[in-house]
């Protein structure tokens, strides 16, 4: 019985390790860093609107201005980028920069997700559509 909980003590502990906090970046510089994470529990960015709803432990909520911030890091280590008040996963950040963006498509028989690739040549430099479209 004992093994038995130590084991779930010690799984606990292990996966607990690897989980990331959500954390607020206020600069592209350093996206990878840690951010603003003080007591946050979760980052929810509106649709439409022009904040980002922010959830703390102890239950308070804050809304920030989506333009005063650069992106945001969610429980999962997953990084987005807002660019004109839209979140953008950050897929990968070599040379150049790509982002996954998730939006709504009507085709013809209702809505659906559909998921796009856009780049940029910095962190911070304007999304576009297309790899030609970047000033090399």
């Amino acid at each position: 019985m004992k093994t038995i909980i130590i084991l779930i003590f010690s799984l606990v502990a292990i996966f607990s390790a690897y989980a990331q906090q959500p954390a607020l970046i206020y600069h592209g510089d350093s996206p990878t860093g840690p951010g603003t994470s003080a007591g946050i529990r979760k980052i929810r960015p509106q649709g439409v609107g022009k904040y980002v709803k922010v959830v703390y432990e102890d239950g308070r909520t804050e809304k920030i201005a989506k333009d005063s911030l650069w992106g945001y890091r969610d429980k999962k280590g997953n990084t987005f980028r807002m660019y004109r008040r839209q979140p953008y996963l950050i897929v990968s950040d070599d040379e150049i920069v790509t982002y996954a963006h998730r939006k709504m498509v009507g085709n013809g028989n209702g809505v659906v997700w559909q998921t796009y690739r856009l780049y940029s040549q910095t962190r911070n430099s304007p999304i576009v559509s297309r790899k030609k479209k970047l000033q090399m």
